[in-house]
């Protein structure tokens, strides 16, 4: 069979449903930031820094978790953790949108939309082999998240601006590539894992790839509005 015909046949249904789960996700992480927020219970959990360790923890363990059991678990279980991971990462996010404000929070998620959008539909489209460009943007990830950490061991804040360029440079590589590895993972799947498991987890690496645009584009109108 080939490629492009199988594509065309069973990714539609498989990329309709992916969409689908990551905009679920946004949403759930969006109401559950706003309720927190609106509720006045932000204030109140974030005095410990205990609980943010806890949530951060148990981020990493879902994921861990969703990756362990995509071979073996159904995919409503899947869907389960999936759904977890958006609530508490909901939940983490609350400080941002206090710091920054649900107006630039908006005008930010606009414009991610947009540039995601724009994203997706290169990856979804392009014929080359994005496999070395997702290698090279894994590893400037590992290199930029170390960078960060240690700027903020050493209070340096004068390259804000310079990783969150770097940082989106990064994310349009990751998102384009995941989004080529959606049409590859169903190709060559071979019936080891069911379309929508495989479409759940691919919702989750979308998220995250939308999630960490949001926060670099947040953080760059921020900067310029301090300015």
């Amino acid at each position: 069979m080939n490629e492009n015909t199988w594509n065309s046949r069973v990714s539609q249904h498989s990329l309709v449903v992916t969409f689908v789960w990551m905009v679920i996700g946004l949403l759930i992480s969006a109401i559950t930031s706003i309720v927190f927020i609106s509720s006045g219970f932000v204030y109140y959990f974030f005095t410990s820094g205990f609980l943010s360790i806890l949530l951060m923890v148990a981020q990493i363990a879902i994921v861990i978790a969703f990756s362990a059991l995509l071979y073996r678990a159904s995919s409503s279980t899947l869907k389960g953790l999936f759904i977890l991971y958006s609530f508490t990462l909901g939940i983490s996010l609350t400080p941002t949108f206090l710091y920054y404000g649900l107006g630039m929070a908006y005008i930010a998620f606009i414009v991610t939309a947009i540039y995601f959008g724009s994203l997706a539909i290169i990856g979804f489209t392009t014929k080359k082999d994005l496999t070395s460009l997702g290698v090279i943007c894994t590893g400037a990830l590992m290199a930029l998240i170390l960078s960060q950490l240690i700027l903020m061991i050493f209070h340096v804040a004068a390259f804000e601006r310079v990783i969150c360029f770097l940082g989106l440079l990064i994310f349009t590589g990751i998102t384009i590539w995941d989004m080529k590895r959606l049409n590859q993972f169903l190709y060559y799947n071979g019936g080891m894992v069911s379309d929508d498991s495989i479409s759940i987890f691919m919702a989750l690496q979308l998220y995250l790839d939308f999630i960490n645009i949001f926060l670099y584009v947040l953080r760059l109108l921020g900067s310029r509005r301090n300015n």
